[in-house]
């Protein structure tokens, strides 16, 4: 659907503009003709993977159905912030997607929707991330636990009182060894987030960021 309508749209903005150029310029040589029809092509091409244009007529009624139009796959869990939602979904492998969120509904989000800021790993088998919905103050704070090694209930808190949502899975496929394993994942919205000031606590570990600090992620 999403293919059908961005082809449909742009294709009829191409040949209006097209359409409108020959009429005011009066182009007949076929050589500006060409010209036109790439320059328009090119246009049109960047201006479909920066405006997310359906955004301006229609609302999607939840999150599900907002990341269904652009990309498949089964949402696992949903964070909701002020002006986002943060969505953790499977889709050969897991996957990370922020949507924006409006009183009536939810947006569908463009090819840059979450801002990575920072990341930290342990062992490469604790991951934490901090990713912000863009033009928001909108943080979400991510803990990804491969194999299960902070155990059952672990103890999960910030200096800013954050409520820590978690799923967890336990056949999670690796394709490159072809194996499942069980993993789990952790997440908070933080609203203005300040990463030097901002203190995670992890089963007693204490973990710090500081800016531009990144690690290879667990989504990549």
């Amino acid at each position: 659907m999403y293919l059908l309508i961005r082809v449909f749209l742009f294709g009829f903005v191409f040949f209006f503009a097209c359409s409108f150029a020959v009429v005011v310029f009066k182009i007949k040589k076929r050589d500006k003709w060409a010209i036109l029809t790439v320059v328009t092509a090119v246009l049109l091409g960047i201006g479909s993977t920066i405006l997310d244009v359906e955004n301006w007529f229609y609302t999607f009624p939840t999150p599900e159905a907002a990341l269904h139009y652009t990309d498949s796959g089964v949402v696992m869990m949903a964070v909701d912030g002020k002006e986002s939602t943060l969505v953790f979904y499977q889709n050969e492998g897991t996957a990370l997607k922020s949507l924006p969120r409006t009183e009536k509904g939810w947006k569908m989000s463009g090819a840059i929707g979450l801002l990575h800021e920072v990341s930290h790993s342990r062992n490469r088998e604790i991951y934490v991330t901090i990713d912000r919905h863009k033009n928001t103050d909108d943080y979400y704070v991510s803990i990804w636990d491969a194999y299960n090694k902070l155990g059952e209930n672990p103890e999960i808190y910030d200096n800013c009182s954050s409520s820590f949502s978690c799923y967890r899975s336990e056949d999670d496929p690796e394709p490159l060894f072809d194996i499942t394993f069980s993993s789990t994942f952790h997440c908070a919205y933080v609203s203005g987030l300040d990463i030097e000031e901002y203190e995670l606590f992890v089963n007693g570990e204490q973990f710090t960021f500081s800016p531009n600090r990144f690690w290879p992620l667990p989504f990549e």
